[in-house]
């Protein structure tokens, strides 16, 4: 049956039956080259809440119903991302640190019918937060990790400096302009492309006052900072880029709006 919802134009053709499937691998899919394994069917049922409501973690049951009908449907196979899941959750990250399996097991079990969401953490944002990871070079990746094996039980705060709310971070090279709005002590970033020794200016404008700007790389080692003037909601900053990416972090301790604005010498990004 792997091999059947390994392949998704035979699962529409054969659904479930096995001597339909064997004779179509034996006829056609050895001299095709045809994949038999790769199906993971506890991430096929993971990645579609109804299943994960229905099912649960029986692997058995989730084959049969992409065969029967997932494949039909257009069912997604994948998108589940464990990790993500548990860093979502402080009980989860304490309870099962990065073991993807027990992650995968309890949203299958447990977490769907409890309606927890799958995504969420913002690996980004807890890297920025904390000056130690940036100087151990993790990079948002390993970020994650540390905060499931290590962060959540060392009573860290995870993203929450930065908050969820934030639906836009990319700082894009078309025009170079973001805009936004901070709530009291709250943070945003940026992700901002960059190329190797280029030098770049940022400027912060609006009704954020006291606001600070700050540029990372993308281990989270802080390249430059700068803070408006007390009273003024205006700052600036130029930095030369170590990579092909950097981060870009807007701060303040009131509440306001801001508009952000990057440029290299006389053309905007």
């Amino acid at each position: 049956m792997l091999y059947g919802a390994r392949n998704s134009d035979v699962a529409r053709e054969y659904g479930s039956d096995v001597e339909a499937l064997l004779l179509n691998y034996v006829t056609y899919g050895v001299a095709e080259g045809r994949a038999t394994s790769g199906f993971d069917a506890l991430i096929y049922g993971a990645s579609n809440i109804d299943l994960a409501q229905g099912y649960g973690s029986n692997a058995h049951a989730l084959t049969l119903h992409y065969l029967d009908h997932g494949a039909d449907e257009g069912r997604a196979t994948s998108g589940f991302n464990a990790l993500v899941y548990g860093a979502t959750y402080v009980d989860l990250a304490k309870g099962y640190g990065s073991d993807a399996h027990a992650l995968l097991l309890h949203y299958l079990d447990h977490g769907a019918d409890e309606g927890r969401v799958t995504k969420g953490f913002d690996s980004v944002a807890y890297l920025l937060t904390y000056a130690d990871l940036g100087a151990a070079n993790l990079g948002a990746n390993w970020a994650l990790t540390h905060w499931l094996d290590h962060g959540a039980d060392e009573g860290r705060i995870g993203d929450a400096a930065f908050g969820r709310e934030q639906s836009d971070q990319v700082l894009g090279l078309a025009d170079g302009v973001q805009s936004g709005t901070l709530t009291t002590s709250d943070r945003d970033w940026y992700a901002l492309k960059t190329r190797a020794n280029q030098t770049l200016t940022l400027e912060l404008n609006g009704a954020l006052s006291d606001g600070t700007l700050q540029v990372f790389d993308v281990n989270g080692h802080l390249l430059r900072s700068t803070t408006a003037a007390p009273g003024a909601a205006q700052a600036a900053l130029s930095f030369t880029a170590t990579g092909q990416e950097a981060y870009v972090v807007v701060s303040g301790p009131t509440a306001g709006d801001f508009v952000l604005q990057v440029h290299a010498g006389d053309w905007w990004l």
